[in-house]
């Protein structure tokens, strides 16, 4: 469900490039037969196009002011607020590509995390390691595949990444 706020971002857009007049017709539209809404919708949107190459032609940086560029975007902000306009198939691929996003943010928070713990504890990085890999490993509730949960070795991903230097 869209939230208010999300509600707002798209009323703001429609109010912008449209008049009342354009808004008269569309409240019109239900008092007319099929074929006359039909021609009506089309009007609608043809006014609503011209309007707006109006209006920018008008005031070209009233609708996206000069020198302001948004805040860096939250790729996940976006996706739940265009999730409303997906269809279901949609839906599901945008929640798989977020999965796998969120499994990379999760692997590079983890490598950050062993390199931290290479830097702090030295020692820990050679022969007794595994102990202290071990030991992060449970303390995320990851677990490993000798729990038989048929998952990755944790163990094994985190010693194998131990080696792995995090670009500055």
């Amino acid at each position: 469900m869209m939230d208010e706020k999300d509600l707002d971002k798209v009323t703001a857009f429609d109010t912008l490039f449209t008049t009342n007049h354009i808004q008269m017709c569309k409240v019109l539209m239900s008092y007319l037969e099929p074929p006359a809404r039909q021609t009506l919708a089309v009007y609608i949107k043809l006014a609503e196009l011209n309007y707006t190459l109006s209006f920018l032609k008008r005031h070209p940086f009233a609708a996206f002011p000069a020198g302001t560029s948004p805040a860096k975007p939250d790729i996940g902000k976006i996706c739940e607020e265009v999730q409303p306009y997906l269809s279901p198939s949609e839906q599901n691929r945008l929640k798989s590509v977020m999965n796998t996003m969120q499994s990379f943010q999760n692997l590079q928070d983890m490598m950050e995390m062993m390199q931290m713990m290479k830097e702090l504890f030295p020692e820990g990085s050679g022969e007794g390691g595994a102990d202290l890999l071990s030991g992060l490993a449970g303390l995320s509730g990851m677990g490993t595949a000798a729990e038989g949960d048929g998952g990755l070795d944790m163990v094994s991903i985190l010693q194998m990444l131990q080696g792995f230097q995090i670009p500055d």
